[in-house]
């Protein structure tokens, strides 16, 4: 009887263990920055704070342009330091570590991929494996750039954070 007892208390705390990281784990985040642009760039980062970071996994962007335009996913360029924007919690979780910025500076990364989208198109790209370290480090980062354009242009990130 002491063994059936033993075995079951063990199995509530693996399960209890299990349902708490699994609420931890799913706190998203989303930014959706939409801008009218005059031979400009729209530009997205997500970005590693220089303290209290936490690993940010990505899940999906979306991006549209009103005009042929070529967007580029590129990570770990020089710290962005420009308008910072706030992130939503979909699920009323914790503030996000990572910090979004708009019109973003980031210094040239390491480019992930360009796609080009025709006039008036929505890609959506799925962002599965990609992700951010917690090394608080504000280099560790995600950018979003369309190329200049004069037209409408809106960049949609989402993410988790653990």
């Amino acid at each position: 009887m002491k063994r059936y007892l033993l075995i079951a208390g063990l199995l509530l705390c693996a399960l209890s263990a299990y349902g708490q990281r699994a609420r931890r784990n799913n706190t998203f985040y989303v930014y959706d920055h939409c801008a009218s642009l005059s031979a400009a760039a729209c530009d997205v980062t997500i970005q590693q704070p220089a303290s209290g970071s936490r690993w940010v996994m990505f899940e999906t962007a979306q991006v549209y342009c009103s005009v042929a335009c070529v967007v580029t996913i590129s990570r770990d360029g020089t710290a962005a330091t420009g308008t910072a924007a706030t992130e939503v919690s979909l699920n009323g979780g914790a503030t996000a570590a990572a910090t979004g910025f708009i019109d973003s500076d980031a210094g040239a990364g390491t480019t992930i991929i360009s796609v080009e989208l025709s006039a008036g198109e929505t890609v959506a790209l799925d962002l599965a494996g990609l992700f951010l370290e917690d090394d608080d480090s504000t280099a560790n980062n995600l950018t979003f750039q369309t190329d200049a354009i004069s037209g409408d242009a809106s960049i949609y990130v989402r993410w988790r954070e653990e």
